[in-house]
């Protein structure tokens, strides 16, 4: 695959060649460099002629500078040189982008044959690359080519431009969707079980002579959710525990679909900070609720915070505070608000007491995948997701509270998080390993037959 790849760039030499250079040869020669230029070993501000540069017929040495690709500096660091959209929702990364013909071609290497389903996919991602340079670009300069190289099989795939009124369109389609995949809590008919049909490709992405699955469902068989999903016939046993015995005692086990994230509570303010009106809108603020003896710490969450505030709290007041997601600090009750959750001067009758709080729960499921490791440089959790037949959460621990088990726990393996802490991201159930928690393994993914 690397001999391909090197041999369709040498293409792409030899067209600059054939081209004397294309139009910016003069300029390149007398020093001028591109306010990106491609990563050749030079200071990205280089005023003095390249070594390679001459005078009369193109060399072979001046092309291999000149058709230089853009791509991504190796030495730079992870996702800092991705084009953003001007409005920050969309980003992408550029494999190559050449630029000897004066108009740019983007290029994308796909080290693979290009048979499968995927290869469909690909045309809509070079489109997309394609909508994102005209858009970083003022929407002035579209892209003059755009390729798929398949270095499995040493063969360049034509995606058609995009013109600008498909461009438009993309824009608003893409952006819609952001919105709506980033509202965390989308319904459900938004989502409905009809996947699309299962295409076929030959070697180098070329649709096959049947390019259509006939079953309208036969990416059904390989989805890794059709045992939950209600648009598929496929049975999956999931666990659903009630209890479970360990350590010498039984721990009640909690339903995940039943795990409760959010929680009011009902007392006078104490040592307000606040309230100040932000520019979104929202309203930051923290206090501590003083409910007898008991206490909790109210705050912003990191996901934002609330908008439906009263304009009569103070120092003193009793206040309601609906939907709030309570957590533990050091053995104190903290209540984390975001847009969701309110606070409301109380009523003589309004009860809600702090003691009656829940932060924990022992919940037994399927690891449905494992979505992060600590790799001792830059990840420093342990993060996966379970489910049962109720529904799933995430689970999540930290350097020292990552549990001695996780190496030995596997996606299919069933396991008991016993004691853990309730919390909730991004509008899900999250049950966290923390202190006093503990991470049990009750059947490996391997003695599960319908896994």
């Amino acid at each position: 695959m690397v001999e391909s790849a090197i041999s369709l760039h040498l293409d792409q030499v030899q067209a600059c060649i054939d081209s004397s250079g294309g139009p910016g040869i003069e300029e390149w020669r007398s020093g001028s460099r591109l306010y990106w230029p491609s990563p050749d070993g030079f200071p990205r501000e280089w005023e003095e002629p390249h070594p390679a540069a001459g005078s009369g017929p193109i060399t072979w040495a001046e092309a291999w500078e000149v058709a230089r690709p853009w791509f991504v500096d190796p030495d730079s660091k992870s996702f800092t040189q991705t084009s953003a959209h001007p409005g920050d929702w969309f980003q992408g990364e550029y494999d190559l982008v050449y630029r000897w013909s004066g108009r740019p071609m983007i290029v994308d290497l796909k080290a693979s044959v290009g048979k499968g389903d995927r290869s469909g996919d690909y045309l809509d991602q070079l489109r997309m690359y394609g909508w994102l340079w005209w858009e970083t670009h003022g929407r002035q300069e579209t892209v003059d080519g755009l390729e798929i190289w398949y270095l499995g099989t040493g063969t360049v795939k034509q995606v058609e431009i995009p013109s600008t009124e498909e461009m438009d369109s993309m824009n608003d389609e893409l952006e819609g969707l952001y919105k709506q995949i980033h509202a965390q809590d989308p319904d459900i008919s938004t989502c409905p079980p009809e996947p699309s049909p299962l295409r076929f490709f030959d070697r180098g992405g070329i649709p096959s002579e049947t390019p259509i699955h006939p079953e309208a469902r036969a990416r059904c068989n390989r989805c890794d959710y059709r045992g939950i999903c209600e648009g598929s016939d496929y049975d999956l046993e999931l666990p659903l525990e009630s209890r479970i015995e360990r350590f010498g005692h039984a721990w009640p086990v909690t339903p995940i679909g039943e795990i409760v994230t959010r929680a009011s509570i009902v007392g006078d303010v104490v040592g307000l900070q606040g309230p100040e009106l932000l520019t979104d809108g929202s309203i930051s603020l923290q206090f501590t609720l003083q409910d007898g003896y008991d206490r909790a710490r109210v705050r912003p969450s990191r996901q934002g915070n609330p908008r439906d505030v009263t304009r009569r709290i103070s120092e003193g007041t009793r206040v309601r505070v609906d939907k709030g997601m309570p957590s533990l600090w050091r053995g104190q009750l903290q209540f984390d608000l975001d847009d969701k959750s309110s606070i409301s001067i109380a009523t003589a009758d309004d009860t809600a007491p702090v003691v009656e709080v829940e932060t924990r729960v022992s919940v037994v499921g399927r690891v449905w995948s494992i979505d992060a490791f600590p790799n001792g440089v830059d990840v420093n959790r342990w993060s996966i997701t379970l489910m049962d037949k109720t529904g799933s959460a995430a689970s999540v621990a930290f350097k020292q509270f990552i549990p001695v088990s996780a190496p030995a726990i596997s996606r299919g393996d069933e396991i008991a998080i016993l004691n853990g802490e309730v919390g909730e991201w991004a509008g899900r159930p999250q049950v966290r390993i923390g202190p006093g928690a503990r991470v049990v393994i009750l059947r490996h993914a391997e003695d599960i037959v319908d896994f």
